[in-house]
């Protein structure tokens, strides 16, 4: 025995209904219009009706079990979509929701929207046929020899269920339903470009028929609408009581500025995470284990100190000199500044380099913020302690400041404990180095080579490296590791901003001839977001190295 299955049971009831007032009424409206869409079409049996008295008929619904049926069975057109989605360049004289498709909506909105989207699958002389129930305002139970129907309505909702026998077997169907008022629906379809023919009652009666009298509304295109008046219904809306409301012309425009300055505010804010987290990330994050391997690529410790700097290549003589400077005990003060939104930023450093202890103390001021951090990197123990505080001067002349760096700040604050790994991940770089940027010939775009001069006897030897950034290397460079990518972090940290990219950077170095770092000139041009407004930031960093 084959078994019955809920929805068979729903479609032998859709075709046991009484389609012949419905299938009258659209014939005498349609009049010669011979194009029809259903909406909603159920199983498509009325649509077969209609395809037999001549009209060129399609159906959509929600329903995939009743697509696949409509189509199986009677060989129908019927597109598995919903009113409010459905988009075709078709245009269709007769547009019908029947039998209380539209009481599904929850509230008014729906009935805009799909009036909204009707009217454009509407020819010129077309017109849209709705159903909508009515029902009693009290609970009432009605009951037949095959059938019992139980109607509850609580002010403007109305839930019905259907019990149906079949086999000796029964199966129960819920709906719930929304009255709409016709005065609301009429306005709404005014305010969509339509205009109400006619409004009748009870053409055909409901499952069951003592519900009550159903409304038939005829709706076409309102030919008659001024531009002023169509102008006017472009800037109204409908509420979810069915209240059509107009924002005046100051307001709408008002609205519409707020909107489009919200989008370009809100994307620029997208694009700025986007490009800060994610479009940069390739090329500045990057590991101590990276780093590493590229410098390794280049064999800078086969360089002989006996022979004159200028025999050799400028990028492999400075990580030289950068990696072999905790060799010695060197005091760093470097001085330089800023500019964040035409706002000059004085920066000042001070670094004790000892085998064992590195202190860095950096500091910056200026009438936006002033703020400072103290780096102490124990060797030994691998660990790196930072204090925060808020600088006090930056005279590098004053003695104080050049024994201890302490008159750079006042009331330091308690020391927060960190891994080498995690201060990489905040500064970008390992505190070992004294650079602010990763030298390497990856990251190098060009090296000039050296100028030798005689300053009090002492030989000295200059060179310039000029930095690679995505505006002078090609994007297309993966192994390249973004040399500014410490610096970039520390002046987010300091001042606030958002640096997104550097345009240029150039590092002049001077050295002597047993291969001591003397001077540093640091000389780039960066990008920021303050905010979201995109500001292009000169900067300049002099950095002197004092051995003792």
């Amino acid at each position: 025995m084959t078994k019955i299955k809920k929805y068979n049971v729903a479609d032998t009831i859709y075709d046991n209904f009484d389609y012949s007032k419905s299938l009258e009424f659209i014939k005498t409206q349609a009049k010669d219009r011979k194009k029809i869409l259903d909406v909603n079409c159920r199983n498509g049996k009325l649509l077969t009706l209609l395809e037999k008295e001549g009209f060129d008929v399609m159906g959509i619904t929600p329903s995939r079990k009743h697509a696949m049926l409509a189509e199986k069975q009677a060989g129908l057109l019927v597109k598995r979509k919903s009113i409010l989605k459905f988009k075709t360049k078709e245009k269709f004289d007769v547009i019908t929701s029947l039998y209380s498709a539209c009481n599904r909506y929850k509230n008014y909105i729906g009935i805009d929207l799909a009036l909204n989207r009707m009217n454009k699958c509407l020819s010129d002389d077309g017109i849209i046929i709705l159903e909508l129930m009515k029902t009693p305002k009290k609970t009432t139970s009605i009951q037949n020899e095959s059938s019992t129907s139980t109607i509850k309505r609580k002010k403007e909702k109305v839930k019905v269920v259907n019990t149906y026998k079949l086999d000796n077997k029964e199966f129960k169907f819920k709906n719930k339903y929304k009255i709409f008022d016709i005065e609301k629906i009429e306005r709404i379809a005014k305010k969509n470009g339509l205009k109400v023919d006619g409004v009748f009652r009870d053409y055909y009666v409901k499952i069951p028929d003592e519900y009550g009298d159903n409304i038939q509304i005829v709706l076409s295109k309102n030919k008659e609408e001024t531009t002023k008046e169509a102008k006017k219904r472009k800037r109204q809306f409908v509420t979810k009581k069915g209240k059509v409301k107009t924002l005046s012309r100051k307001v709408y425009f008002a609205t519409m500025i707020f909107m489009a300055c919200s989008g370009v505010f809100v994307g620029t804010l997208i694009g700025d995470f986007y490009n800060s987290n994610f479009a940069n990330a390739s090329s500045f994050d990057y590991t101590k284990e990276q780093i590493e391997t590229a410098i390794a690529k280049d064999n800078y410790s086969a360089i002989n100190t006996s022979e004159a700097p200028s025999k050799y290549n400028a990028t492999l003589v400075y990580m030289f000199c950068e990696n072999n400077i905790t060799n010695y005990n060197v005091q760093l003060k470097e001085t330089g500044a800023l500019q964040v939104m035409g706002v000059n930023q004085t920066i000042g450093n001070l670094t004790t380099i000892a085998p064992s202890k590195r202190t860095k103390v950096a500091a910056s001021i200026s009438s936006l913020i002033s703020t400072a951090t103290k780096t102490v990197y124990d060797v030994e123990n691998n660990k790196v302690f930072q204090y925060s505080g808020t600088p006090k001067n930056l005279d590098m002349n004053d003695p104080e400041v050049i024994k201890e760096g302490q008159e750079f700040l006042t009331n330091w604050s308690d020391p927060k404990e960190l891994s080498v790994e995690d201060y990489q991940k905040e500064w970008g770089v390992i505190p070992a180095w004294i650079s602010p940027y990763v030298i390497c010939s990856e990251t190098v775009f060009e090296a000039s080579t050296f100028k030798k001069e005689t300053k009090d006897g002492v030989d000295l030897f200059s060179a310039t490296l000029t930095l690679k950034t995505k505006y002078n290397s090609p994007s297309s460079d993966e192994n390249r590791l973004m040399a500014y990518a410490r610096y970039v972090k520390q002046i987010s940290a300091m001042s606030g901003v958002t640096v997104t990219d550097v345009e240029s950077c150039k590092i002049t170095f001077t050295i002597d001839s047993t291969y001591k770092l003397r001077h540093v000139d640091i000389e780039e041009t960066y990008n920021v977001r303050y905010g979201v407004i995109p500001v292009t930031c000169p900067s300049k960093l002099s950095q002197e190295y004092n051995y003792f």
